[in-house]
């Protein structure tokens, strides 16, 4: 295989078990493919920058940055990562150890936040899927009825809002003519309702 063929993957991170395992999954679920991977962990922050031209040399296609430990320095990385216009696209995966601060960590830059459990299917598939679109194939999942309404709940970012319109942004697929409520924080003389109406869809300007 060329290097044109090769899917580079690099782990920010000290966590050796945890990226072995995620290097195994690539290597059995995705047999035909080439994958390079590549570890870098720098505890000291004043480091970063240097660090961040070691990514730039490394050109992976997608990262795993490791908040489990080493925060303030990931951090830094992660907010050259989206600074310079050649990384600022490059799928990357914030894994954090608990569930507690993923609020906290989803504003950060990241397309992924994600716990480091037992469920690798999601860690492993969307980073790919995003860099390379239609190539890595969605698994078989089971289906069934709930007996139960339920609701799903997405976090969005309120770009801005005018007397007739609510412009929003958020990772998940809406359509025209789909209704949705928006828990906001603003004075309901401004906003009286919090269901709106969508009225337009676009992927362009986020």
């Amino acid at each position: 295989m060329s290097s044109k063929d090769e899917r580079r993957i690099l782990y920010l991170g000290n966590d050796l078990s945890y990226f072995k395992t995620i290097c195994d999954r690539y290597r059995n679920k995705y047999a035909g493919k080439k994958f390079v991977f590549c570890k870098l962990y720098e505890k000291d922050k004043k480091k970063a920058q240097l660090e961040f031209l070691k990514i730039l040399a490394l050109t992976p296609h997608w990262i795993f940055i490791d908040f489990s430990e080493n925060v303030d320095c990931h951090i830094e990385i992660l907010t050259f990562l989206r600074r310079e216009v050649s990384t600022k696209k490059i799928p990357v995966v914030g894994l954090l150890s608990g569930k507690e601060n993923i609020k906290k960590y989803q504003n950060l830059g990241a397309d992924f936040t994600m716990v480091k459990d037992g469920e690798f299917h999601d860690i492993v598939f969307h980073p790919y899927y995003k860099s390379f679109p239609g190539e890595p194939k969605m698994g078989e999942f089971a289906r069934a009825k709930v007996d139960e309404r339920f609701f799903l709940i997405n976090d969005m970012r309120i770009g801005y809002i005018t007397s007739t319109l609510i412009h929003a942004e958020g990772n998940f697929a809406l359509k025209e003519g789909d209704t949705l409520e928006i828990d906001i924080d603003l004075p309901k003389k401004n906003v009286p309702s919090r269901k709106f109406l969508v009225r337009s869809v676009s992927k362009e300007d986020l």
